[in-house]
């Protein structure tokens, strides 16, 4: 070697490299200036002969380190120069490479201040593998968070898996290395090679990365670039924004929660864009709740357990596949939503997990899964940025927040807070952070929590301790439910306190009533399932009443697919939707009275205004439990509707109600309609209300009242007879003195009475002067009497 070259050599950072163990390889590999020109030092392991080629000029590097380590001196440049190396093959050939320490890579400031202050909406656009393009040359920069790491690698079939060819830099103090890499094109597998302090090398698949190595393999993928996608939903957004932005607890939402492989066998994201927002619409649901579709190597997680939080599945599609389906929804009104994993993610080797030899990401957990670290900044800000991404890249309308009780609580014998109390403070103060955030650049995006977790205030606003979600899933009223319809009939009537049960909290939160996959789908039998105590055909009747229930009873909507038509085997991880049942009369008839149900409700602000206000809903009867009958009130500002729900197999041909005022009720909808498949028992004409003492009112109606029915009455309230105002005498007397010249008036009367009656004893013969004394007697009588009364009045 020459003695030039050994001198401008720093041989220590040469020994880094080779031992690939450097967090800076820009500071020795690459062009660099020296009193002596430029020197470009390069590491190929397992080379003997590397050639500098600048425009036709070649140059023999020298060969420093046997291990593959090559330096050249170029005297007389002062300035960075552009060249390639050139590597001679075995067979001949030969192989052109860009140098990737040639170039710097940057990563804006101003976003690395917010992801290490927790605050970043927009961490995917940086970190990851992204295209670039570099002093004219294409590429991907590769960006990861790993502070803990003593160096880190990306590694492919681009470089044979060698973490010595590609070590990444670390970018000053904000734990991120980063490294552009010329020439790996889109769809390259790679990984991340971490080397710990304790020398020990991790293998790890990019928490950022927007695609995943086919066939369950456990590598990232560099997804392709695709076409700008020309979204035609402007108009739904801004109406989103006004609809939910503030006020969204006052308006009607109707959620139908899908696994979208399960809508059709042949389900893919384009052929879904022509069938589900036609289904959908047909059926009157505002929004589809979709399981969660990030990639994942458990199918039968059914995507709930997921490392890649960026990436979509695309076993249904392509990314502008799924764009295309959430636009042609937003066409027909619909909203999407997406149950959003953000609590827990599996411990798999190349997971987030132990990411950089430390626990990086995960706070505690137990067996195979684990729970982010909500009190560290940087993982915040991946949380933070995947909703953004979703809302972004989507366009969704809002997420489920899945596994809430793990985010708000430690785990028996985990870690306790600093009170010593078992909240785990940390989740809450990033679920108060989330959702601030979220509110604030994504107006109209829905948080909802999924109602696990026993936290109080979880709907209430940030400013007044809460977390601030729009809603939370009422668990509490499904598994009541489903409780009481799983009894026979004398078993409904010892579980009749579920009907009002949820009543003693409905207005402490905004609620969901969530009759999801959690409770109807694989082990868990499908609402019709339930109800197998029963004849088929009264089986459906009761779903048919009970959806009439659900429908009325506050709180907003959520029905899991295939419920709607009376599924009878619950829903697989691999199975589809039968819909071949609405082939019978019976399924078919039982979707119409769904759809008939959810239009109704659509219609009738009565059924959805008032879910969080006291006086939206009032109790008539609940206490009917031999009969298992209920009769509430639903009121808006434009209109009140009775409901009344018979869940016994009981007909009545009068069923008597205490109504709340005079007027008349007229029947406006039955799920025992004729065109449902009901008994076609009606209440045809409007029912006036009558005076008759019956659940503790003095007026009522008498309804016919079929078995297994839900009814809904429109309240028309009596107008008051007009009388003219006191206020509208000239001169208005107290009570007092109207009452004393009432008196007087009638004691001036009997006193002419008995004056006329004298006048006649006179007149009149002996007869009639008999007959005459007695008026006279009994005139005075009351004369003495209306006296004796005002002095009474007046004592008083």
């Amino acid at each position: 070697m020459e003695r030039e070259l050994y001198e401008v050599m720093d041989w220590a950072a040469v020994e880094e490299i080779v031992y690939s163990e450097s967090a800076d390889p820009h500071a020795i590999l690459g062009p660099h200036k020296t009193d002596k020109g430029i020197l470009v030092q390069a590491f190929f392991p397992g080379r003997d002969r590397v050639l500098l080629q600048r425009g036709k000029t070649k140059m023999p590097m020298e060969l420093a380190d046997e291990s593959g380590f090559f330096a050249c001196l170029i005297p007389g440049e002062k300035e960075s120069l552009r060249y390639q190396f050139i590597l001679p093959e075995a067979d001949g050939s030969e192989t052109v490479a860009e140098d990737p320490y040639r170039f710097m890579p940057e990563l804006p400031e101003v976003e690395l201040r917010k992801f290490k202050a927790g605050e970043s909406t927009a961490a995917y656009t940086f970190l990851g593998a992204h295209e670039k393009k570099m002093g004219g040359v294409s590429g991907i920069r590769f960006a990861v968070f790993a502070p803990n790491a003593m160096r880190v690698s990306v590694v492919g079939d681009f470089n044979n898996w060698d973490g010595r060819v590609h070590e990444l830099r670390r970018m000053g103090d904000s734990g991120i290395f980063a490294l552009f890499v010329p020439g790996v094109q889109p769809g390259a597998i790679y990984k991340y090679e971490i080397k710990t302090y304790a020398r020990e090398i991790l293998f790890r698949a990019d928490p950022y990365a927007r695609a995943v190595e086919p066939a369950g393999g456990g590598a990232s993928m560099i997804a392709a670039a695709e076409p700008d996608f020309v979204w035609e939903d402007q108009a739904y957004l801004t109406e989103r924004a006004q609809r939910y932005g503030k006020f969204a607890g006052e308006r009607p939402i109707n959620l139908y929660e899908l696994n979208l492989a399960s809508f059709a066998a042949d389900a893919d994201y384009r052929k879904l864009a022509e069938t589900l927002p036609a289904y959908l619409k047909e059926m009157h649901y505002t929004h589809v709740l979709l399981m969660p579709l990030l990639e994942t190597r458990d199918a039968a997680s059914l995507g709930y357990l997921t490392g890649a939080y960026f990436a979509l599945d695309t076993k249904l599609g392509t990314v502008d596949g799924f764009r295309a389906l959430v636009n042609a929804l937003h066409r027909e009104d619909i909203g999407v939503l997406m149950d959003w994993s953000a609590v827990r993610f599996p411990r798999t080797e190349e997971g987030l997990a132990y990411f950089d030899g430390t626990p990086l990401y995960e706070e505690n957990g137990s067996g195979d899964t684990a729970v982010f670290r909500f009190g560290r900044a940087e993982v915040q800000s991946f949380l933070l940025s995947n909703v953004s991404f979703l809302a972004n890249e989507f366009h969704l309308d809002g997420v489920r927040v899945i596994d809430m009780a793990s985010a708000l609580w430690f785990q028996a014998n985990e870690n306790r807070n600093c009170y010593g109390g078992g909240e785990n403070l940390d989740g809450a103060s990033f679920l108060r952070r989330l959702s601030l955030t979220v509110h604030k650049k994504l107006p109209g995006f829905l948080l909802i929590a999924d109602g696990s977790a026993e936290w109080p205030l979880t709907t209430a606003a940030v400013k007044d301790d809460g977390l601030g979600f729009d809603f939370r899933c009422n668990q509490g009223f499904t598994e009541g439910m489903l409780a009481y319809l799983g009894a026979d009939e004398a078993g409904k009537s010892e579980r009749y306190g579920e009907l009002s049960y949820a009543q003693l909290y409905q207005y402490s939160e905004q609620y969901i009533l969530p009759l999801s996959h959690t409770f109807l789908s694989e082990q868990q039998p499908t609402l019709l399932g339930r109800l197998g105590y029963l004849p088929f055909e009264e089986r459906i009747a009761l779903l048919r009443a009970f959806f009439g229930f659900v429908t009325a009873h506050p709180g907003k909507k959520l029905l899991f697919a295939g419920q709607e038509f009376g599924m009878l085997e619950p829903l697989q991880a691999d199975g589809h939707l039968n819909f071949a049942l609405l082939d019978f009369p019976s399924h078919r008839k039982l979707r119409d009275c769904a759809a008939g149900l959810n239009a109704f409700y659509l219609e009738h602000p009565a059924l959805y205004e008032g879910d969080s206000d006291t006086e939206g809903f009032t109790f008539l009867n609940c206490h009917s439990y031999e009969e298992n009958v209920v009769v509430f009130l639903r009121r808006a500002a434009e209109e009140d509707i009775l409901v009344a729900v018979n869940f016994s197999g009981t007909s009545y041909p009068r069923f008597n109600l205490g109504v709340p005022y005079a007027g008349s009720y007229k029947e406006i909808f039955s799920t025992d309609d004729e065109r449902f498949g009901g008994s076609g028992t009606l209440n045809p004409r409007a029912l006036p209300a009558r005076a008759m003492e019956v659940d503790d009112k003095e007026i009522g109606i008498g309804i016919r009242l079929p078995a297994y029915s839900a009814l809904f009455f429109a309240c028309k309230k009596r107008e008051a007879e007009k009388k003219a105002p006191r206020a509208e005498q000239a001169e208005e007397k107290p009570a007092k003195q109207k009452t004393e010249s009432l008196l007087e008036k009638a004691a001036d009367v009997a006193g002419k009475a008995a004056g006329v009656a004298g006048k006649a004893k006179d007149a009149a013969g002996k007869k009639a002067a008999g007959v005459a004394g007695k008026a006279a007697g009994v005139a005075g009588s009351a004369k003495k009497r209306i006296d004796r009364a005002m002095g009474m009045e007046k004592k008083k």
